[in-house]
């Protein structure tokens, strides 16, 4: 009975490691803490789960305890730590050239020499007074752009302006000018914000305006759209209960007519 009862419990580890391993796909992934996982997916090292992110050595010290995505870095220039995440690992993305890193609000720390020097915007979700609590350093005074209640999604920047209850969306063409971006169908990013955007600004290379992207923004009372060169489409229910009633387009009148609208805005 005690044979038996062991080996229930070893193929219940093997079943559980091989849902991780399906879950992660056959994208470079690995562990990184207890509960944390790590893999690439479209040119971002996306890190999830719960709990403390592992302390690494530099790359250059010759350790072992090195990132295991060291080894991919070619394959990304993004970082996002989920929701979940409560600590970034001394030298963690150390070595890495990056043009942005994406901090949850479940942060409590950021190991020494985290994150890189170079070129790096770091995007937080929270507050300029929780990032400073966070880090102990004046917002000024940090190494780095610092850029809060923001993020990146789908290769397009984010930010919300706690003054105006304006949310700024910037589309870059910089790294793929053919990516026919954004899909925020699947994103509540800024769902957590709902009760304080009032408006929305489209701002850059933006080709669609994706289906429920901004559902249920029961505030939001006009958007300004600046693509207009661009901009083709908006899809269903993109702008569904909200609340809604001027759209001010930088074009022509047939520039807006040529743009098609799908049912539910």
């Amino acid at each position: 009975m005690k044979q038996r009862f062991l080996i229930i419990i070893a193929l219940a580890a093997v079943l559980s490691l091989l849902c991780c391993a399906s879950a992660l796909g056959d994208e470079p992934s690995g562990w990184c803490g207890t509960n944390l996982t790590w893999y690439i997916s479209d040119n971002t090292l996306i890190i999830r789960g719960t709990g403390n992110m592992n302390d690494y050595q530099l790359p250059s010290s010759g350790s072992s305890s090195i990132p295991s995505w060291y080894a991919y870095r070619d394959q990304f220039y993004k970082v996002e730590v989920r929701e979940g995440v409560t600590s970034v690992g001394a030298n963690a993305f150390a070595g890495l050239t990056l043009s942005a890193v994406e901090l949850p609000t479940t942060l409590s720390s950021i190991g020494e020499g985290a994150i890189p020097n170079v070129m790096t915007n770091v995007y937080y979700r929270g507050s300029e007074h929780d990032f400073e609590e966070l880090t102990a350093t004046e917002l000024s005074a940090y190494p780095h752009q610092v850029y809060c209640r923001a993020g990146v999604v789908d290769m397009v920047h984010w930010s919300l302006m706690s003054n105006d209850g304006c949310l700024v969306l910037y589309a870059n063409t910089f790294y793929n000018p053919q990516y026919d971006y954004p899909d925020f169908s699947n994103c509540n990013v800024w769902k957590g914000y709902g009760n304080e955007i009032t408006h929305i600004r489209f701002v850059g290379s933006f080709r669609s305006i994706s289906a429920s992207a901004f559902w249920n923004l029961e505030n939001l009372k006009y958007i300004e759209i600046e693509s207009v060169t661009e901009l083709q489409t908006i899809k269903a229910n993109a702008f569904l209960s909200t609340a809604l009633t001027d759209v001010y387009f930088h074009g022509s009148e047939a520039q807006w007519n040529s743009i098609t609208i799908e049912d539910g805005n």
